[in-house]
């Protein structure tokens, strides 16, 4: 086997940590967390980043935006994703396009954990920057 050859790389979910923003970002951004699965590998490694998020009963993924399309896919659980004022049910099996700046979030609506897998066709973390929308105060 010639050593420039591809080699697959294999990561597996239920090996990682969940991972999250410090508390003062969370109270900005949501209390998300989620499993990088794919992106930032190094040389060699794939021209797309893959993770997944977990929302749990109650919590939410603010609105944000950023400038790389997106791709949901719902692995299991019930909630919300509102995509440029959208609302979209989803559950498991459903995938959803996110163009390129449009502002999205994610709400559970259910007891069960809400899993969604996520996709950026950009090579490393790092190159994806997320602008939160800010929250209206009440007055």
């Amino acid at each position: 086997m010639s050593a420039d050859k591809a080699q697959a790389l294999v990561r597996r979910l239920a090996d990682l940590e969940w991972e999250g923003w410090p508390p003062a970002e969370a109270a900005e951004r949501g209390a998300v967390t989620w499993k990088d699965l794919l992106g930032g590998q190094g040389p060699g490694g794939p021209n797309m980043v893959m993770g997944v998020a977990r929302v749990r009963c109650g919590e939410s993924l603010k609105a944000h935006r950023h400038s790389e399309p997106e791709n949901y896919y719902t692995l299991s659980g019930r909630g919300v994703v509102t995509v440029e004022g959208q609302a979209i049910a989803v559950e498991a099996g459903t995938a959803i396009y996110i163009p390129a700046d449009a502002e999205h979030q994610i709400e559970n609506i259910e007891a069960e954990d809400l899993l969604i897998l996520y996709t950026f066709a950009v090579k490393h973390w790092s190159e994806v920057q997320y602008r939160f929308t800010p929250e209206k105060r009440q007055a």
